[in-house]
């Protein structure tokens, strides 16, 4: 394997573990945290709703501008 692929690896399991962890300290803290089929239903409930967004020409999304201040 090369270099790039090993870290790309580490990289997803260190990610993996923080995930696993801040998990666990919400849950300690009494927060309802999905188990990992549950989650994964609630997302596909939510990929499955339709879009509410206004659609301008040729079927984009109609982003309103911005004051320049991050916000839309």
């Amino acid at each position: 394997m090369k270099a790039g692929t090993l870290a790309l690896i580490e990289s997803g399991l260190r990610l993996g573990v923080q995930a696993y962890e801040t998990a666990m300290r919400l849950k300690a803290e009494g927060y309802d945290v999905p188990a990992l089929d549950d989650f994964q239903r609630r997302t596909d409930e939510l990929r499955d709703l339709p879009d509410l967004a206004p659609k301008g020409a040729h079927g984009l999304r109609v982003v309103p501008p911005s004051d320049g201040d991050g916000a839309a």
